[in-house]
């Protein structure tokens, strides 16, 4: 419904442009033909003919002349107006004269400012029109020198030109309105797409601002913190990549970033064993949560990586997911298989309780405060499960 009204508004701004130059030009070759028109009128002393040609010149040139004038009386007079000027010359001149023209006119411009419908009407009264006129020859009605036969063959032909004439340039109508809101969505659509670009870009930069600034703290070793900013640019990366190849450009499917940035872990890390498993529909987020998720398994993943496995041991990390459509509700396992938490702190068992690895490490309970402060962006309910591993429970609305 949407595609057809904009192809419809297209139609009606084409049509309504139609209707402001046509004047101007039927206006400027109505002036240049009314000399030979005239002459001709007068000196075989058919006055009807030249009133018809000077009042539709003086109409014509009015409606170039004057641009306020309703597009609608524009519309009615470029359509009925070459028909009774059609009729008059050649119930006047005959077949031979300029009335089948303006005949073939009357169709045309019904074609251009009307529907399908109006069309068939047009042609319609045409295909009468020039039964009628046949007739009258054929009883003498109308003193042509044309004989029957001719007068037959000549309306035949023009009846016959209006009508391919007249649905073709509908149809082309149609189509240059069906491409022109097809261009001007594709223009809106680019526009969006440049918009968010920017509006990531710098959202990009405001997050890895701030992660330069929690990872670079004083007594940390730059090179672990330069590896630790390149994992988190990897899973910025990863959504950007998912939002640039696919067409709703604001969504990211957060399964396909799930299994994508585990795909990435395999790949940086052979030795150790990854899980990733999806249960239910997909989930979708918007750019912004999409990187926050991103950038919240990756933490996760990268402490288990630098804590989980002291003294290059291996084992397995995952990154579980269920996603409860009807809630609306998307649940997350991530953790590890490692050596768990030792108690460094209270020992309450909440998010804060232990930090695992020794006291003071970078990787306890700062990158602890990372994870928290990431998972209160996402708007996630986050908790630390209890036995063997490092593992966080994480629940978020989505959708």
């Amino acid at each position: 419904m949407e595609k057809q009204s904009a192809e419809a508004r297209e139609t009606r701004d084409f049509k309504e442009r139609l209707a402001e130059v046509l004047p101007r030009v039927i206006a400027a070759v109505s002036l240049i033909a009314l000399i030979p028109s005239a002459w001709l009128s007068v000196r075989e002393r058919v006055w009807s003919v030249l009133a018809g040609d000077l009042l539709s010149s003086a109409w014509v040139l009015l409606l170039a002349l004057v641009p306020s004038i309703p597009y609608k009386v524009k519309v009615l007079t470029l359509v009925l107006l070459p028909y009774a000027l059609g009729v008059l010359l050649i119930w006047e001149t005959g077949p031979y004269g300029a009335g089948h023209i303006y005949i073939f006119a009357f169709v045309f411009f019904a074609a251009l400012f009307g529907s399908t419908k109006s069309i068939i009407l047009a042609n319609g009264l045409a295909v009468l029109t020039h039964v009628a006129f046949a007739l009258a020859r054929a009883v003498n009605l109308v003193k042509w020198e044309q004989d029957l036969d001719s007068v037959i063959v000549i309306s035949s032909n023009f009846v016959l030109v209006s009508v391919i004439l007249s649905f073709s340039a509908h149809y082309l109508i149609d189509r240059y309105a069906k491409a022109a809101s097809e261009e001007r969505k594709a223009q809106a659509e680019l526009e969006t797409m440049l918009h968010e670009i920017e509006h990531r870009e710098k959202n990009n930069i405001q997050v890895i601002s701030s992660l330069v600034n929690l990872k670079s703290r004083p007594g940390v070793d730059p090179a672990r913190a330069i590896e630790e900013i390149k994992a988190s640019l990897s899973a910025i990366s990863a959504v950007q990549h998912l939002l640039y190849r696919r067409d709703a450009f604001r969504i990211v499917d957060a399964r396909s970033l799930v299994e994508e940035l585990v795909a990435r872990y395999r790949l940086l890390h052979v030795g150790m064993t990854w899980r990733c498993s999806w249960e239910g529909e997909k989930a979708e987020l918007d750019g912004d949560r999409a990187v926050d998720l991103g950038l919240l398994i990756n933490e996760i993943v990268t402490n288990s990586l630098k804590h989980g496995f002291p003294n290059g041991a291996t084992g397995v990390i995952f990154v579980e997911s269920s996603h409860d459509a009807d809630a609306r509700r998307l649940s997350m396992r991530i953790g590890d298989e490692g050596i768990g938490r030792r108690s460094s702190g209270s020992a309450d068992g909440g998010i804060g309780a232990g930090v695992r690895g020794t006291k003071g490490d970078e990787g306890g309970g700062h990158g602890l405060k990372i994870v928290e402060a990431i998972a209160r962006h996402l708007g996630a309910k986050m908790e630390l499960e209890e036995g063997p591993g490092w593992v966080y429970r994480i629940g978020f609305d989505v959708g």
